[in-house]
C-alpha cells in the first residue's frame, strides 16, 4: 500500500461515505473503490463495513488506521508546508564572492556580518555568498556567474570595472634564523638564491611575484606550491623556504616579516563587477552599501596590521 490507499481509507472512516468522500478526494466512487478493494487484497481482509448508518471501520481497519495515522498527520503537515513555499514569492538573487586572499583583510571576520547587514537593507533579495580564487572570480564576473566580488585588482579581464579598497605591501617572509631577519629592509635581488613557497598557479599572485622577481633581474626557485597561506608559513617557519606576502600571514612563531625596498609591489583588494551592476539600480545600492561598510570596518580592518592607507572611490 501507498500514501494513495491511506488517504482514501482516513476518508471514508472520517465521511463515513464513500461519495462524499470520493468527492472530497476528488475522485470517482468507482475509483475510490478500485482502491479500497486494493488495500483489502493486500490487507487480506476486509477494512470497512457497509451499514444502513453509514461505512464504518472494521476492528482490522480500526488497527491500521491507528498505524497509519502519524503518517498521515506528518503527511498533511507538509502538504500545508509545500503550498506556503509555493506561494511564497522567489527572490532574486546576488551573488558575492571574496577572493581567497582577501579573506585574511577585508573578509576577515566580516562575511557573516556582511550577510547579515546585507539582508536587513535588501529584505527583498537573497545573498548568496562564495570563495574562490582571483582568476576564477574573473572569470564568473565576467561571465556573469558572479554579481561583484571583494578581490584582488584584475589581472586578465581588463574590460571590468574595479573599484580598490585596500593597498598591502608586500613583504618578505623569512625564518628567524635567516641571515637577513634582522634587517630593517632587504631588496628582492637579495633573495635570488633563496628556496621559495609559491601559492597555487591558479592565483595572480603567483604571476605577479614570478614577475617581480624577474624584474629584479631572477626567477625564483619554487620549491612547494600551496593553496592555503597558512601552510605557507609553515614552511617558512621550518626554514625551508622563503615567502612573499602582506602582514596577515605572519601570525606564526619563527618568522620575521621584512619590508621589500621594492616600489609598487602592493596587494590591491577591492570591490569587481562589471558595467552592468552600475546600470541595476539595486546592484549599484548594493556596491554602494558594501564600500560604506568596509568604510565603517577600515579601523577594525587596520588594526590587524595587514593594509597601508586605504584609497577610497565614491564614484559608485
Amino acid at each position: 500500500m501507498n500514501m494513495r490507499h491511506f488517504t482514501a481509507i482516513s476518508a471514508i472512516a472520517t465521511c463515513h461515505s464513500f461519495s462524499i468522500a470520493a468527492e472530497k478526494l476528488h475522485l470517482t466512487q468507482q475509483a475510490l473503490s478500485k482502491t479500497i478493494r486494493e488495500a483489502e487484497e493486500e490487507c487480506g481482509r476486509p477494512l470497512f463495513i457497509r451499514s444502513r448508518k453509514g461505512v464504518f471501520l472494521t476492528q482490522e481497519g480500526e488497527r491500521l488506521l491507528g498505524i497509519i495515522q502519524p503518517l498521515l498527520n506528518e503527511y498533511g503537515t507538509t502538504q500545508s508546508r509545500l503550498e506556503r513555499f509555493y506561494q511564497a514569492p522567489v527572490k532574486d538573487e546576488i551573488h558575492i564572492a571574496f577572493g581567497l586572499g582577501v579573506m585574511y583583510s577585508l573578509g576577515y571576520d566580516n562575511c557573516i556580518e556582511m550577510q547579515n547587514a546585507l539582508q536587513r537593507e535588501f529584505p527583498e533579495w537573497q545573498f548568496i555568498f562564495s570563495e574562490w580564487p582571483d582568476l576564477l572570480i574573473e572569470e564568473k564576473v565576467s561571465a556573469g556567474n558572479i554579481d561583484m566580488a571583494l578581490t584582488l585588482k584584475p589581472y586578465q579581464k581588463k574590460d571590468l570595472l574595479f573599484n580598490p579598497l585596500l593597498t598591502i605591501p608586500i613583504m618578505a617572509l623569512l625564518p628567524e634564523t635567516h641571515s637577513l631577519s634582522n634587517r630593517r629592509s632587504i631588496r628582492l635581488e637579495e633573495l635570488r638564491y633563496e628556496n621559495f613557497v609559491m601559492m597555487t598557479r591558479n592565483m595572480q599572485f603567483y604571476d605577479y611575484t614570478i614577475q617581480k622577481c624577474l624584474d629584479a633581474g631572477f626567477r625564483p626557485k619554487i620549491r612547494i606550491e600551496c593553496t592555503d597561506a597558512s601552510t605557507a608559513v609553515y614552511y617558512v617557519a621550518s626554514g625551508e623556504c622563503v615567502f612573499l606576502g602582506f602582514n596577515a600571514f605572519l601570525n606564526s612563531d619563527g618568522v620575521k616579516k621584512i619590508p621589500l625596498e621594492e616600489d609598487n609591489f602592493d596587494w590591491v583588494e577591492g570591490l569587481l563587477y562589471t558595467e552592468k551592476c552600475l546600470t541595476d539600480p539595486v546592484r549599484a545600492s548594493v556596491l554602494r552599501f558594501i564600500s560604506d561598510l568596509m568604510r565603517k570596518r577600515i579601523d577594525k580592518i587596520r588594526s590587524y596590521e595587514t593594509v597601508s592607507i586605504v584609497q577610497w572611490h565614491d564614484d559608485l
